[in-house]
Order: C-alpha cells, then structure tokens, then sequence
C-alpha cells in the first residue's frame, strides 16, 4: 500500500527556506525501526543515519535507531515453574 501510495502521489521535500527551519516549538525525532541482524547492517544502518544528519543539519530534529534483536530460532523449550 505504501508503495502504491507513492506512486500515485509523489513525496515532495519541502523547502527549509519555506519555514526558515524547525521551530522550537516543534522539535522532531526521526526515528528508523531496525531489527538488527549482524556487524554489517548495523553499520550501514549508522552509516545512514549520518548521511540523514549531514543532510538536514538542524538544532530541532533528532535521530535515532529504533532496534531489536530478531526473534529466536529456537523454541523456549519447557518453562519450569
């Protein structure tokens, strides 16, 4: 559906001459869900969240890794009470 959504109705960036930046009222956390699978991904993962800050260099946005670990292979066994 996203991507369909896209299609039909292209993102379009906005300008930061148009607000003069992000007010202080408004700080914003861009946060990037992530299910950290092994050395590499997470290091592009890091790598991209630079590149996300070096592009929008402003005192009111914030950015972070939403991560977890993927879920276990194995089945918890017997629960012992």
């Amino acid at each position: 559906m996203n991507y369909l959504a896209t299609l039909l109705l292209p993102a379009q960036t906005l300008p930061s001459w148009i607000l003069g930046g992000i007010p202080n009222d408004c700080v914003t956390l861009v946060a990037v869900p992530a299910v950290l699978l092994n050395e590499q991904q997470v290091r592009k993962l890091a790598d991209d969240l630079e590149v996300r800050y070096l592009g929008n260099q402003d005192a009111n946005i914030h950015y972070a890794l939403l991560s977890d670990l993927p879920d276990s292979r194995r089945s918890p066994g017997k629960i012992i009470h």
